[in-house]
């Protein structure tokens, strides 16, 4: 029996091998729990994790061979080779030696289980073997927490979902993709991502003196759009729908894309550039790079655009957007179309369609009434549904319900 004021322990796997959503999604989380007491095992040894989980119990434990290794060797293999047998038999020997890593990243969690007294292991992003291993060994419950759905498949990839106790899903879009799966309806919770609301509002209140910074004046439309550079999120559709607003209006704005690419997308990167050089030169459109205080571009931003052309298992952009007070528009599919009410806290566009996108770009640069509207509902959206309080007390509830009912 615990007492009454000792905190159930808990070990959060988190397995991203970069600075990215699930990261950020999990210690917001985190935040909103008052009864567990949270150790957070991070594979990768990325400084600012030290920072974002510095409340928190850290540890790191940095894989070699991991998913941003196997996907970058997949697409060197497809590249050199015709058929989809030679493939899957050359990435072979990788899969072994990531079956070996895994075998010792199996006793290392083990080790933290029995040092640390934990009562239940959870998965950050979606399956992951050694979760289900190690709290199987240890005679633990376990649950899964998917941030996203699969589109690639690899040889001798285990995809056991019986023995987890509960699965979370970030929005209904990726319950769908779950139930799919083979998993029970009753074994999956849905809940949103959280986002911190008072780290945008201190930045809002620096608004008018970093805009000073950006815009040659106070009048000048702000539009950004934020996130990894790579295909699928949408930039270069973003980017064609400024040219022709750019072309076909005198509306006076000026455009920020705020991110970076990863090594596999930074062709595309480039491509970006020149394609968009004239509205560089022309003082229309700058490449922010990555921005650790990405909340001050938010702040600064009038319009937020979210254009990613695959349906968005939740988009984290819309809240931290819809959190900073900027008008959002984003596409009708995905998490994006749960968390909007469109014409209320933001507006839904038809995904793909940059004449669409035109079209709600123009209604919010000539309407700073709507514009108000929007942020206004935006704001009430986000701290009743989004909060750490929330969401971290949500999940909290159901994991102790877990370790409760667990045999």
């Amino acid at each position: 029996m615990r007492a009454n004021n000792e905190k159930t322990k808990v070990l959060f796997i988190e397995y991203a091998q970069g600075f990215g959503g699930s990261i950020v999604s999990l210690s917001e989380s985190l935040k909103g729990m008052s009864n567990i007491e949270p150790y957070v095992l991070v594979l990768q040894n990325d400084k600012i994790l030290d920072k974002l989980y510095s409340s928190f119990h850290l540890i790191k434990k940095p894989l070699i061979f991991n998913y941003l290794v196997k996907t970058k060797y997949t697409e060197l293999l497809q590249r050199l080779l015709p058929y989809k047998f030679l493939v899957q038999f050359f990435l072979l020997p990788f899969v072994l030696l990531e079956k070996i890593e895994a075998k010792l990243l199996l006793r290392s969690i083990l080790k933290i289980i029995k040092k640390e007294d934990i009562k239940l292991v959870y998965s950050n992003n979606g399956f992951n073997e050694s979760t289900i291993l190690s709290a199987r060994a240890a005679g633990l419950p376990c649950t899964l927490h998917f941030r996203g759905y699969k589109q690639t498949s690899y040889p001798f990839e285990n995809t056991d979902y019986h023995y987890p106790s509960l699965f979370f899903a970030i929005s209904h879009y990726v319950k769908n993709y779950l139930i799919n799966s083979g998993v029970p309806k009753d074994h999956i919770f849905m809940i949103h991502n959280a986002v911190e609301v008072k780290r945008y509002e201190l930045a809002y209140e620096k608004r008018t003196e970093f805009r000073k910074k950006l815009l040659d004046d106070e009048d000048t439309i702000a539009i950004g759009i934020f996130g990894r550079i790579t295909e699928w999120k949408g930039q270069k559709d973003f980017i064609s729908a400024i040219d022709i607003l750019v072309n076909q209006t005198n509306i006076k704005f000026k455009v920020f894309v705020v991110g970076d690419c990863s090594d596999e997308d930074c062709e595309y990167y480039e491509q970006l550039k020149v394609t968009s050089r004239h509205l560089v030169e022309s003082n229309k459109l700058v490449f922010c790079g990555y921005q650790r205080a990405f909340e001050n571009y938010y702040a600064a931003m009038d319009i937020v655009v979210h254009a990613s052309r695959n349906a968005e298992p939740f988009g984290r952009v819309v809240i931290e957007g819809m959190a900073a007070k900027a008008a959002v528009i984003a596409m009708n599919e995905g998490g994006p179309a749960e968390v909007i009410t469109d014409g209320v806290d933001g507006l839904l566009v038809e995904p793909r369609s940059i004449d669409k996108l035109v079209e709600a770009l123009i209604i919010l640069c000539e309407s700073k009434e709507l514009r108000q509207q929007l942020s206004e509902n935006a704001i009430k959206t986000v701290k009743e549904k989004y909060s750490p309080e929330y969401v971290g007390g949500e999940i909290e509830k159901q994991l102790l319900t877990v370790i409760g009912n667990f045999n």
